[in-house]
């Protein structure tokens, strides 16, 4: 099975932890992204993801970008793909980095789904969340969007 070194990728967006949320935003418009990996100097901070912005309530033109952003769980170059994509879901994050005693890359939720599906041994029941969240067809659509929102 593939591990995290093999699918790890080089090309990231990359922005400083002092840097305005503004300047990172025009980064995503321009570069059609959105997640960056946050640095102080060359130290690994965080993930900066659209998803936690757009939750978040701060004021674009002075907020650093810093204070939005997410603590995630590292990869190591051995973590497979089922371990990867566990880590991916239960911390909701489209990326997560590579360390392995310094800054490798990042993996991305779609190099893990195009390998995962590469791989014909890996069975529904290896990756699947063991308790699926249901709502009655009943129910009102606000209740819907409010589950799906706690996913995101």
């Amino acid at each position: 099975m593939k591990t995290a070194a093999d699918i790890v990728r080089k090309n990231y967006v990359s922005v400083q932890a002092d840097e305005p949320v503004a300047h990172l935003i025009g980064k995503f418009l321009t570069l059609h992204e959105r997640e960056a990996c946050v640095f102080d100097n060359r130290k690994f901070m965080g993930m900066f993801s659209h998803r936690a912005f757009l939750k978040s309530k701060v004021d674009v033109k002075t907020m650093k970008v810093k204070s939005v952003t997410v603590p995630v769980p590292h990869l190591k170059k051995g973590h497979d793909l089922v371990e990867i994509a566990a880590l991916m879901f239960y911390s909701n994050a489209a990326m997560l980095p590579v360390i392995n005693g310094e800054f490798l890359g990042v993996v991305h939720v779609f190099d893990v789904f195009k390998s995962i599906t590469d791989i014909p041994e890996v069975k529904v029941k290896d990756v699947r969340h063991p308790t699926a969240i249901t709502i009655g067809e009943d129910e009102k659509v606000n209740k819907a969007l409010e589950l799906m929102s706690e996913l995101y």
